[in-house]
């Protein structure tokens, strides 16, 4: 299963933080955005990383096992790199394979 975390235009809103990290990056309590996310998921998911061209190379740095904008895109789940989901809503979006949004996101 591929997960595709993205950052989009709403990186401007975590400003100062996201000049110099990725939304991935930023702390959210004890873990960044991508922890609490990647923690809930079950074993197996393929994890991607679409970031700024300006962050690409630090976001490597931070995450050498991920994939981070990669040339190719498989099927999979696009999900906005500042939202966290609970253990029940990831079981409910992977299952459900359609559009699934939080707060008009």
């Amino acid at each position: 299963m591929n997960i595709y975390f993205y950052e989009d235009n709403t990186a401007d809103q975590f400003d100062p933080v996201s000049l110099t990290r990725p939304l991935h990056a930023i702390r959210c309590g004890l873990k960044t955005f991508l922890e609490w996310n990647r923690d809930k998921l079950p074993d197996g998911c393929h994890i991607s990383i679409i970031v700024r061209k300006e962050l690409e190379n630090i976001t490597k740095e931070l995450y050498p096992d991920y994939a981070v904008n990669p040339d190719e895109f498989g099927d999979g789940f696009w999900v906005l790199a500042s939202a966290v989901f609970t253990k029940e809503e990831w079981h409910n979006l992977l299952q459900s394979k359609v559009c699934f949004r939080k707060q008009d996101k």
